[in-house]
C-alpha cells in the first residue's frame, strides 16, 4: 500500500512505468493494486496545494493511470470533481471579500482555465451535488458583481460568460 505521497514529477515517472508494463502485457492490475493505487491517489488530490494539482493534471501522468485503468479513472475523476467543487466555493467566498477587481478577475479566470483543462481531458465526473456546489458559487459571484455601488460590477459581463462556458461544461458532464 503506497502511503507516502509522491513528490513532485514522480508521479508522471511511476505513471509511465505502470503503463509501460501494463502495455506490454504484465498482468499487474489486481483489485487490491488498483484499490490501493485509486485510494492513494483520491487522498492525494485531496491534499495537493492548487499548483501541485494543476502540475499534476497538466504532466498527464495522473491522466494516463485513469486512462489505462477504469477504476482508478473513476475514483480520481470524483476526487477532482469534488476539489473544483470546493474551489468554487473558495473562489466565491473570494469575491466576497475582495476589492481588488483585477486580483478577482485572475482567481476567476484561473478557476475555469482549471475546469476546462480537467473537462479536456476527462477527468470531470460531477455529480447533482457537485454541480449545485459550482452552479451555487458562480451564481453568488454573479449577485456580488450586481451588489449596488460594487467595485466588481465592471467584472459582471466576464463573470455570466464565464458562469454560462462552466454550465455548459458542468452540466454537460453526466
Amino acid at each position: 500500500m503506497l502511503s507516502l505521497p509522491l513528490p513532485g514529477g514522480r508521479l508522471a515517472l511511476l505513471a509511465g512505468f505502470i503503463c509501460g508494463l501494463s502495455n506490454n502485457g504484465l498482468p499487474l492490475w489486481t483489485e487490491a493494486f488498483e484499490n490501493a493505487l485509486a485510494q492513494h491517489l483520491e487522498r492525494s488530490i485531496s491534499g495537493w496545494s492548487r499548483e501541485r494539482l494543476q502540475d499534476e493534471l497538466y504532466n498527464e501522468g495522473l491522466v494516463q493511470l485513469c486512462q489505462i485503468n477504469d477504476r482508478v479513472g473513476k475514483m480520481v475523476q470524483v476526487a477532482f470533481s469534488r476539489r473544483l467543487a470546493k474551489q468554487a466555493r473558495s473562489v466565491g467566498l473570494t469575491l466576497k471579500k475582495t476589492e481588488n477587481v483585477e486580483a478577482a478577475k485572475i482567481a476567476l479566470k484561473d478557476w475555469t482555465r482549471f475546469v476546462q483543462r480537467a473537462h479536456t481531458v476527462s477527468m470531470l465526473a460531477f455529480d447533482a451535488g457537485m454541480r449545485r456546489t459550482i452552479l451555487g458559487a458562480l451564481s453568488e459571484c454573479v449577485e456580488i458583481c450586481m451588489e449596488p455601488r460594487s467595485k466588481l460590477s465592471e467584472c459582471l459581463d466576464e463573470v455570466q460568460r464565464m458562469q454560462w462556458s462552466l454550465m455548459l461544461l458542468v452540466g454537460g458532464n453526466a
